[in-house]
C-alpha cells in the first residue's frame, strides 16, 4: 500500500509538473541560440516577462496536488494485479452477526481464500500517461530546441545565458565616459567621426577597412565589444581606464557590454568599396608632334586617384602597355581633356587598341571600352634626328631589323660633323649600337630604344629636352610627395629642386631663341621672369605647408601647363609685353602699399596726428591701380581699389587705426590679384587663347573651379590654426583622448 501510494503520488505530481521543465528547457534553448540580444530592450524584456509568467503559471498547478488515499492505493493494487470485485476492500469487512458459528466459519474460509490472493499482488511502474494528455507531442519541442541550442552555444554557454537574462535597460552610468571613434581609410577622404555615446536606432554607414578606437573611463568591470557574434576584449590602461582598437571589414551591429550590462548598441552597415567606372567622353584625336588628345570621364564612390591608357598592338608583333595620364586631384567625378605626349613611345605610328583605365584609393581598377587608332608620331626636321628616329621605329616594330640598325648607326657615328659633333648625342648613339651588338637578347631592345630617342631629341632640340625632362621629373616627385602627405622638410627640398630645374629650362629656351640668359625667353618672344617663377613657387610651397594639398596640386598643374606653352612655341609679343608690364606695375603698387602700411602703423602706435602725406601717397597708388584695371579687370583689384579709397578717407579724417585696417585689406587683395594674374598666365583665363594671345593646348589644365586656391590671408590663418593644433596635441595637461584626437587631425592633414 505504501509503494502504491508513492507510485500514485509520482504520477499525479508529474502530470502537474511536466510544464515546468518543459518551459525551462524552452527558455534554455532560446538563450543558447542567442536570439534575445538581437531584440530591442523593450521586446527583450517582454520575452523575459513572458517566460517568467509562464513559469509561474506552471508552478501554480501544484495547488491541485493531493496525496492518494487508501482506497486509491487498493484500487491501484487490484488493477495492476488483475483482481476483480475489489477483494482487498473485503479484507476490511467484518461479519454482521457476531454469534453465528456457521456464518463465522464461512467467513473464516472466505478470508483464507482472500488472504491467499495477497501472493498474487503486484505493482506496475509509474505511468503519467502524457501522450493521452498531449496527443501532438508538444512536450518534445522544448527538448528539440534545447538540443539545437546546446549544439550551437556549447562553447560560450555562460555568456549566452548572461546576454539572454540582461535586456540592456541600463545605460551608461554617470561615472562612465565612453568614446568610440571611427577613422575611415585614407582613400575615402572622409574625416574621423564619433559614434553616439549610447545606443542608436539610426544605421551608421562605415567604409570597409575603417579603424575603430573605443576608450572607456570610470569602469571597474571588463568591457567587451561584440561585432555581430564576434567578441573583442578591451585592454586595460589603468584601474578605471581601458581601450580597444580594431578594424571593421564586416558587421551589422555593435554591442558594448560592461560586465553583465549592455551599455551601448549601434546598428552599422560596413560598406565595401566599389570599383570606379571610366570611359572616353569623346573619341581620341591625334595631334602634331606625336601628341594624342583624349577626353576621359570617370567616377568612383570616393575618389578617382589615377587615370591611364591601356594600349594593345594590333599587328603581328602583339603585346600591351600602359601609359599613365597626368596626376589628378582625387574627385568622385572626373571629366577632363588632356594632351598625352606619345612621341617617345616605341609603338608610335602603329595601329593599337586603346582603353581608358581608372584606379581608386582602395586599389580597384576598371577599364572602359576600346578604340582602335594609329598612334601619332613626332616629325623631326634635322636629317640626322629624322634618320635616328626612323631606325628606332624600325627596331621597335620588328626586332629582326637589329643588324640593319647596327650597320646604319655605325655609318652615322662615322660622321659626327653631321650633328655638330655633339658629344652627348654621340655617346647616346654609340651606347645604343654597343648594346645591340653585344647583347643579342630581347632585353637589350628597350634600353636601346630609349637611348636612340634621347639622341634624336638631343640632335633636334639641343639640351632643351633634357632640361624639360628634369622639370618633369622634379614636378612629378613633388606631386607624389603632395599625394602621400610628405613633411615640410621634404616639400621644401623638392620645391627647391623644381626651382633649379625650371631655371635651367628657361636658360635653355633663351639660348635656343638667341636671347641672353639674363633675360630668359623661349621662342617667339615668350617671356617668363625668374621673379614670376619664384612667386609661383612660393605660393605653391605656402599652400603645401598650410595643408591645402588640393590647391597645391592645382597650382603645380598650372605651372606645368605654362611650361608646356613655353616649350610648344607660338605667341604674340605685344600681348606678352603687356602682361609683363602689368606684373611689374603690380609689384610697384604692392611694395608701395606695404611701405605705406608700415608708416601708418608706426604713426598709429605713436598716436601722432597729421596724415596728409600718407593720404597723397595712397591716392597716387590708387590711381596707378586704376590704370592697371583698364587692362586687367580682376575681382581682387576692384576690392583693393575700394579698400584704398577707404584708407584715403580714414587718413583724411586722421583716423590712423581705421587707415591701418583698410591698408591691410588693400595689401591682401593686391597679393590675391597677383595670384590671379599668375593663374591667368598659367592658362586659367582667356577662353580659347592664353593670356599671351596664343591658342590654348587642348584641355591641359585641370582647373574646373572645383579647387579653391586660398589667398595669402587665408594661408596665414591656416598656419595659425595648425600651430595651435600642434601646441595642444603636445600639451601633457590635456586628456589622452583629446590628444589622440588632435594627433589624428594632424595626421589627416599631413
Amino acid at each position: 500500500m505504501r509503494h502504491a501510494a508513492l507510485v500514485l503520488a509520482w504520477e499525479s505530481f508529474w502530470r502537474l509538473y511536466w510544464p515546468v521543465p518543459a518551459w525551462l528547457a524552452l527558455f534554455c534553448g532560446v538563450a543558447l541560440i542567442d536570439v534575445l540580444p538581437w531584440l530591442s530592450p523593450f521586446w527583450h524584456g517582454a520575452v523575459l516577462a513572458l517566460f517568467a509568467f509562464g513559469l509561474l503559471a506552471a508552478l501554480a498547478r501544484f495547488r491541485h496536488f493531493r496525496w492518494p488515499s487508501a482506497t486509491d492505493c487498493r484500487r491501484r493494487l487490484e488493477h495492476d494485479s488483475g483482481l476483480s470485485h475489489r477483494p482487498l476492500s473485503q479484507l476490511q469487512d467484518k461479519p454482521a452477526i457476531a454469534d453465528d458459528e456457521i456464518g463465522h466459519a464461512l467467513w473464516q474460509m472466505q478470508r483464507k481464500k482472500w488472504l491467499a490472493l495477497l501472493a498474487r499482488l503486484r505493482l506496475s511502474p509509474p505511468d503519467p500517461r502524457l501522450p493521452a494528455r498531449d496527443p501532438l507531442g508538444l512536450h518534445f519541442a522544448p527538448l528539440l530546441l534545447l538540443a539545437i541550442g546546446l549544439a550551437a552555444g556549447r562553447h560560450d554557454m555562460a555568456a549566452r545565458f548572461e546576454r539572454a537574462l540582461d535586456p540592456g535597460w541600463r545605460g551608461i552610468d554617470e561615472g562612465l565616459a565612453l568614446q568610440i571613434w571611427i577613422t575611415p581609410p585614407a582613400y575615402t577622404g572622409q574625416s574621423p567621426f564619433m559614434l553616439p555615446s549610447e545606443r542608436s536606432s539610426t544605421e551608421v554607414r562605415i567604409p570597409a577597412g575603417s579603424k575603430l578606437l573605443a576608450e572607456l573611463q570610470g569602469a571597474d568591470a571588463d568591457a567587451r565589444l561584440f561585432v555581430d557574434d564576434t567578441k573583442l576584449s578591451f585592454t586595460r590602461l589603468d584601474r578605471l581606464g581601458q581601450k580597444l582598437e580594431t578594424e571593421l571589414d564586416h558587421g551589422h551591429s555593435l554591442t558594448l557590454r560592461l560586465g553583465r550590462h549592455r551599455i551601448g548598441d549601434w546598428r552599422i552597415a560596413v560598406v565595401e568599396d566599389q570599383p570606379p567606372t571610366v570611359a572616353f567622353s569623346a573619341p581620341p584625336q591625334t595631334l602634331e608632334e606625336g601628341k594624342l588628345k583624349v577626353a576621359v570621364r570617370a567616377s568612383d564612390d570616393y575618389a578617382v586617384t589615377a587615370l591611364s591608357l591601356w594600349l594593345q598592338r594590333q599587328d603581328a608583333g602583339g603585346g600591351d602597355d600602359e601609359v599613365p595620364l597626368p596626376a589628378i586631384a582625387g574627385q568622385k567625378q572626373v571629366e577632363a581633356e588632356m594632351v598625352v605626349d606619345l612621341a617617345a613611345h616605341p609603338w608610335s605610328g602603329l595601329k593599337v587598341e586603346i582603353r581608358p583605365v581608372a584606379a581608386d584609393g582602395a586599389g580597384h581598377r576598371s577599364a572602359g571600352d576600346a578604340v582602335t587608332l594609329t598612334l601619332p608620331e613626332r616629325e623631326f626636321h634635322h636629317p640626322v634626328a629624322r634618320l635616328v628616329a626612323q631606325l628606332r621605329r624600325d627596331l621597335a616594330h620588328d626586332f629582326g631589323q637589329r643588324p640593319q640598325v647596327i650597320e646604319r648607326l655605325g655609318q652615322v657615328l662615322g660622321r659626327p660633323n653631321l650633328f655638330n659633333d655633339d658629344v652627348t648625342a654621340f655617346l647616346q648613339l654609340n651606347g645604343a649600337r654597343t648594346r645591340l651588338y653585344r647583347d643579342h637578347s630581347a632585353g637589350a631592345i628597350p634600353s636601346a630604344l630609349d637611348m636612340l630617342w634621347a639622341a634624336a631629341l638631343r640632335i633636334e632640340d639641343g639640351d632643351v629636352q633634357d632640361a624639360r625632362d628634369a622639370v618633369d621629373q622634379a614636378a612629378q616627385a613633388l606631386a607624389e610627395a603632395l599625394e602621400k602627405g610628405a613633411g615640410d622638410a621634404e616639400l621644401s627640398q623638392l620645391t627647391e629642386q623644381l626651382n633649379q630645374a625650371m631655371n635651367r629650362l628657361i636658360a635653355s629656351l633663351a639660348k635656343r631663341g638667341g636671347n641672353q640668359p639674363a633675360s630668359p625667353s623661349g621662342t617667339n618672344g615668350k617671356v617668363l621672369t625668374p621673379e614670376q617663377l619664384q612667386a609661383m613657387l612660393r605660393q605653391l610651397s605656402d599652400l603645401a605647408h598650410a595643408g591645402a594639398r588640393d590647391a597645391a596640386r592645382q597650382s603645380l598643374q598650372n605651372l606645368r601647363n605654362l611650361l608646356d606653352q613655353l616649350t610648344n612655341g607660338g605667341g604674340d609679343p605685344d600681348a606678352e609685353r603687356k602682361w609683363q608690364q602689368g606684373m611689374q606695375s603690380l609689384d610697384e603698387v604692392t611694395e608701395g602699399e606695404k611701405q605705406l602700411l608700415d608708416r601708418t602703423f608706426k604713426r598709429s602706435q605713436q598716436q601722432q596726428s597729421g596724415g596728409g602725406g600718407e593720404r597723397q601717397t595712397q591716392q597716387g597708388l590708387r590711381q596707378k591701380l586704376q590704370q592697371m584695371m583698364q587692362d586687367f579687370s580682376l575681382p581682387a583689384f576692384e576690392q583693393a581699389e575700394r579698400a584704398m579709397q577707404q584708407a584715403e578717407q580714414a587718413l583724411q579724417g586722421d583716423r590712423a587705426d581705421d587707415a591701418v585696417a583698410a591698408e591691410g585689406r588693400a595689401l591682401a587683395k593686391l597679393r590675391e590679384g597677383a595670384r590671379q594674374m599668375m593663374d591667368a598666365m598659367a592658362g586659367q583665363a582667356g577662353g580659347g587663347q592664353d593670356p599671351l594671345g596664343r591658342p590654348m593646348p587642348g584641355g591641359q589644365s585641370y582647373d574646373d573651379g572645383k579647387v579653391k586656391i586660398p589667398s595669402q590671408s587665408d594661408l596665414g590663418k591656416s598656419r595659425e590654426i595648425l600651430d595651435e593644433l600642434r601646441r595642444r596635441s603636445s600639451d601633457p595637461d590635456r586628456s589622452p583622448a583629446e590628444r589622440a584626437y588632435l594627433k589624428r587631425l594632424l595626421d589627416k592633414i599631413y
